[in-house]
C-alpha cells in the first residue's frame, strides 16, 4: 500500500516505549495497529494524505492510550505533512486528559534521540526542530478554540457532552497542507450521541452507501443485530485484538 504508513510505523518502534507493566520496553505494534497506520496514512499518487477523518472503536485494555500517545509523538516530531505542527488530544475529562498528557511526556523523557529536540511543560510539549507543538485538553475545559491543528486526536469521544469541541478542531484544521482527526473511543450506547451519529457515519460508509474516501473507520466489536457467541474464542479474538 502507499502512503506514510512504513514511515510512521518505523518511528514509533524505533523511538517509543512502553509504560505500565511494560516500562522501558520498545513500542513493537502489534498487526491490528500496523493495519490502522497503514489504512490512515495511505496517501494517493501525488503523495497527499487520503484520509481527513479516522473513527476507531476499540475495547478497553486493548492499548488505546499508548497508541495515542504514539502518533502523537511522530505527529509534533517526524510528520512532514506541514510545517509548524500543533497536535492536540481532546480527552473526554480531565483525568483522561492526564493520562494521556503523562504518556507522551514519558515517551519523550524515555528517548535521548526525542528528549533532546523537545521541551516538555507542564501544560504542552514543543519541539525546536520544527515549531511544533502538541498539548491535551479535556472536554469540559473549552481551551481548544483558537487552535490551528494538523493533528487532532479526539479520544473516548463517548463521554464528550456534545460534539463542540469536535467542530472547533476540525474547523480550526480547515487551514492545514493535510489535516489529520482521529476519533478513538470505546463503544458507547446512545445512537443520538456525537460518538453514536460518527458511527452510523462510519457503518454507512463502510457499506457503501455513502463514498466518502477522506473517511476511515474501523470498529472492533460485534456489528449492529449480530448474534455472537460470546464463549467462542474467535468472537474474543476479533472484538478484542489485543
Amino acid at each position: 500500500m502507499n502512503g506514510q504508513g512504513d514511515r510512521v510505523i518505523e518511528f514509533i518502534e524505533t523511538f517509543c516505549t512502553l509504560g505500565g507493566s511494560f516500562l522501558g520496553q520498545p513500542f513493537k505494534l502489534m498487526p491490528f495497529q500496523k493495519d490502522i497506520i497503514q489504512q490512515v496514512y495511505a496517501t494517493d499518487e501525488d503523495g497527499r494524505r487520503i484520509i481527513r477523518t479516522a473513527c476507531i472503536g476499540t475495547p478497553r485494555k486493548n492499548g488505546k492510550t499508548t497508541l495515542i500517545a504514539a502518533l502523537c509523538v511522530y505527529g509534533l516530531i517526524a510528520d512532514t505533512a506541514d510545517t509548524a505542527p500543533e497536535v492536540v488530544v481532546a480527552a473526554g475529562d480531565r483525568n483522561q486528559a492526564r493520562l494521556v498528557h503523562d504518556s507522551i511526556k514519558r515517551m519523550i523523557r524515555a528517548s535521548p534521540e526525542l528528549s533532546s529536540v523537545c521541551e516538555v511543560l507542564r501544560n504542552e510539549i514543543r519541539c525546536s526542530r520544527n515549531g511544533g507543538v502538541a498539548r491535551v485538553v479535556s472536554a469540559d475545559s473549552g481551551l481548544a478554540l483558537g487552535s490551528n491543528p494538523s493533528l487532532a486526536v479526539i479520544d473516548e469521544y463517548l463521554v464528550h457532552p456534545d460534539d463542540s469541541l469536535y467542530q472547533a478542531l476540525t474547523l480550526g484544521s480547515a487551514a492545514r497542507n493535510q489535516p489529520l482527526t482521529i476519533v478513538i473511543s470505546t463503544a458507547g450506547y446512545r445512537q443520538d450521541s456525537p460518538l453514536g451519529e460518527l458511527y452510523r457515519y462510519g457503518r454507512k460508509v463502510e457499506s457503501g452507501e455513502i463514498d466518502d474516501p477522506s473517511f476511515y473507520f474501523r470498529w472492533f466489536g460485534p456489528k449492529d443485530n449480530e448474534e455472537i457467541d460470546a464463549s467462542d474464542p474467535q468472537v474474543w479474538e476479533r472484538c478484542n485484538p489485543a
